[in-house]
């Protein structure tokens, strides 16, 4: 199955990414990354504000987006219960 025909929300596949990721991530990388998913520019744009916003990213440099401290500790523990 193409990554296309999955249906994920712009918030759950930034925060996915973003959790996973081994460095902070550009937002144009995440653009494009959306874009496979066939969520739009805007669309991650918004999303990422509103997660900032929220307190679940932080901008660890312009456009460059890390997991907020409440984000990390949750996906900490998140991973222990793997």
């Amino acid at each position: 199955m193409k990554p296309s025909a999955i249906h994920y929300s712009a918030r759950k596949l930034l925060l996915s990414l973003v959790t996973e990721a081994a460095e902070p991530l550009a937002s144009q990388t995440l653009v494009k990354m959306g874009e496979l998913f066939g969520i739009t520019a805007n669309n991650v744009r918004v999303s990422l504000n509103r997660l900032v916003n929220e307190g679940l990213l932080q901008l660890s440099d312009p456009g460059v987006y890390v997991l907020q401290g409440s984000a990390r500790s949750l996906a900490v523990a998140q991973e222990r219960w793997r």
